[in-house]
């Protein structure tokens, strides 16, 4: 790095020595002393201006000699990094690269002025402005971070590597290895039972038992029988997702298991998928359990972000209008709701007095809950414009909102509810 010529102290020895000259002129030669004494001034004057260009181009020629030695020294730290690092120009081709760089990513190949981008499949822009990327390079995962530096009027990106695959590797098994409640209850198991033989209830539980161990065998989790027709799995993450895959073939084999060759058996599953612990797992899980059975059952649910997935639920099943199924589905509609910004509620397409009016006492229950809720209804086809105008004038709180407005205003933290 070239440093300016540090010309400051001699130009202060110059500007005196010109001060005297100045003065001697215009003093006159009066005294020989005098004279003596301005000589041996200017003499004086004169050394220090030689003795500071002297030292100064010494110092330049240090400085220069000390930042090369500089230069040299952080090429080769960089060098011997444990750690693939290279630079690429403003171009973004490659202009220098270190030895682990050349044996790790490029396997071998001399890189120098290739494309980045051709070469390593990473968004370069992204990059810059996140400050790090992952990037899974040559069957490796690295985290990437990149420096900016410009010399000589030209910009320059070093990028630095750092092999995070260990990391990832143990994310992944701590992740696959996590464990999960899974309850499977089944289906109306009391009434079915109640007019079938012993020897048929012997036989429908030695096959129920048989398949769910033969269920439970691909699997590294355990299964404990709570009660004559529930059963409590811990499974693993790695087995679940499998199990998910494949749809949960489970209920299809229970409907082959047929009391008094009639009566097919069906199975509901609540799954405690994505939990912190195995306590909030088996919440999950009954949550879950609770929603198969209030929706008939012979189905598996699993609790996503953004509310439930079900498989299967292709026979009838039971349904039953009993108080503990409208206990378990408004359970499972208070979770909902208590875990959504907004609500938005919404009746037919040609809305009446029935559709306004549910929505209306629904709005009510959600304000209790300190919930804000929306109706989106289209007042020219509607046949309670009048319901509509007289909450409107009641509640003055902006209650009924158009379609078009709620499309827009619907986040993916909101729930929509169709009455």
């Amino acid at each position: 790095m070239k440093k300016k010529f540090p010309a400051v102290l001699m130009i202060l020895h110059l500007l005196a020595l010109g001060t005297m000259i100045t003065t001697y002129l215009l003093i006159g030669k009066t005294d020989r002393t005098v004279d003596w004494l301005f000589l041996a001034s200017a003499v004086i004057i004169f050394i220090c201006i030689i003795y500071t260009i002297i030292y100064s181009r010494n110092s330049m020629r240090h400085i220069s000699k000390m930042n090369k030695h500089l230069e040299s020294s952080a090429a080769e730290f960089m060098n011997s990094l444990p750690a693939p690092v290279a630079v690429i120009d403003d171009h973004r081709h490659f202009v220098w690269y270190n030895q682990i760089f050349a044996e790790k990513i490029g396997l071998g190949q001399d890189v120098y002025g290739h494309d980045f981008e051709g070469f390593v499949k990473m968004d370069i822009d992204s990059l810059i402005s996140n400050g790090k990327a992952i990037c899974p390079i040559n069957g490796s995962i690295y985290d990437v971070t990149a420096e900016k530096f410009d010399k000589n009027d030209m910009s320059f990106l070093v990028l630095y590597f750092h092999d995070e695959t260990n990391y990832f590797a143990i994310k992944k098994n701590m992740d696959e290895s996590r464990p999960n409640v899974v309850v499977i209850t089944i289906d109306n198991y009391d009434d079915i039972m109640q007019n079938a033989k012993e020897s048929e209830k012997a036989q429908t539980s030695v096959e129920t038992e048989k398949l769910i161990e033969n269920f439970m065998s691909k699997t590294n989790g355990f299964i404990k029988k709570t009660s004559s027709n529930t059963f409590f799995a811990i499974i693993e993450n790695r087995h679940l997702n499998d199990i998910i895959d494949s749809k949960f073939k489970i209920l299809d084999a229970a409907r082959n298991i047929k009391i008094a060759g009639k009566y097919p058996l069906t199975f509901s599953i609540g799954v405690g998928q994505g939990a912190s612990s195995l306590s909030e797992s088996e919440n999950i899980a009954r949550q879950c359990l609770d929603m198969a059975l209030g929706r008939g059952g012979d189905q598996a649910v699993i609790k996503t972000d953004n509310g439930y997935r079900f498989f299967g639920g292709v026979s009838k099943g039971v349904e039953k209008r009993s108080r503990s199924k409208t206990r378990i589905i408004a359970n499972a509609m208070q979770d909902l709701i208590m875990s959504s910004e907004r609500v938005f509620l919404m009746g037919h397409r040609f809305g009446d007095l029935d559709s306004v009016g549910a929505a209306c006492g629904l709005a009510g229950a959600l304000k209790i809950l300190g919930k804000q809720a929306y109706i989106a209804v289209d007042r020219s086809k509607n046949l309670a414009r009048n319901l509509i105008d007289i909450v409107d004038e009641e509640t003055n709180c902006g209650l009924f909102i158009t379609p078009a407005e709620a499309e827009e205003m619907i986040g993916p933290d909101e729930i929509v509810n169709n009455t």
